[in-house]
């Protein structure tokens, strides 16, 4: 029985540098570029600072890299703060951490979709996010939110 050519999803968009993922891999990877995103996921600081509001209730809401994008929340500067969330297993927040799989192409390594229960997380994704750990795109991260400053105007985060 012959096989199907399968390419690999490590290979870049156009490139000459077509190759075949291994038979049966759930991630759509070959070996080596498999290898490849496991060393920059272990490599990758395991804390991230966003930008994101404190409500009157001293809840943090609505996580992003640049203050403009809380404000179209409808947060006001005033409440806007500058968080470093950290993995804990004791934290209050739940979100997705992109692992370094090609296919997350721009957000390897980030952390997103932050919110105070891990349904609110899991409804993010049509298949759940079971299915996209098997793939290795990425993983739930329970997290805790220390605040380091207020914001300034129109600042982001790189």
């Amino acid at each position: 029985m012959r096989m199907a050519w399968e390419p690999c999803d490590g290979t870049e968009i156009g490139s000459s540098d077509r190759h075949q993922r291994d038979p049966g891999a759930q991630d759509a990877l070959c070996a080596a570029c498999r290898a490849k995103a496991a060393a920059a996921d272990a490599a990758v600081p395991r804390a991230w600072e966003l930008f994101c509001e404190k409500d009157e209730d001293g809840r943090l809401e609505h996580f992003y890299a640049a203050t403009r994008a809380v404000e179209m929340c409808g947060a006001k500067l005033d409440n806007i703060v500058l968080a470093r969330l950290v993995p804990d297993v004791e934290g209050t927040l739940w979100g997705w951490r992109y692992s370094h799989h090609p296919a997350n192409r721009s957000f390897r390594g980030q952390v997103s979709m932050i919110y105070g229960h891990e349904k609110l997380v899991e409804m993010c994704f049509p298949y759940g996010t079971k299915a996209e750990t098997r793939m290795g795109h990425g993983e739930i991260v329970r997290l805790r939110a220390e605040i380091l400053r207020p914001a300034k105007k129109d600042e982001t985060r790189p």
